[in-house]
């Protein structure tokens, strides 16, 4: 009588593959961290006029794809009035934009 081992796909893969995996996902995560510019949204905020802002972190579909990096925020207009919006900050020498949800 033959003897079958049932491991099952995911337990099947190989050290290497569960190292690529990880990688992966390490290399993912931190490509994702990397696509705000507090220091360049924060600045290009106060420029406008905002107040009491308050960055939310990466804002993926609100900027253009030629921008570096999209921040999101909650802040007070020049008017007075709440808003949410993302800055989207370009390459070396594209400056921000502030666009309002």
């Amino acid at each position: 009588m033959t003897r079958r081992n049932n491991i099952g796909p995911i337990a099947a893969l190989s050290a290497a593959t569960w190292a690529a995996l990880a990688l992966a996902t390490v290399g993912l995560c931190s490509v994702m961290a990397g696509c705000t510019d507090d220091e360049g949204a924060n600045h290009a905020l106060r420029i406008a006029g905002y107040k009491n802002i308050q960055l939310t972190g990466w804002s993926m579909w609100s900027c253009s794809k030629d921008d570096g990096s999209c921040t999101g925020f909650v802040a007070i207009a020049p008017d007075g009035e709440r808003v949410e919006g993302a800055v989207g900050c370009g390459y070396l020498f594209k400056g921000c934009t502030v666009r309002i949800k």
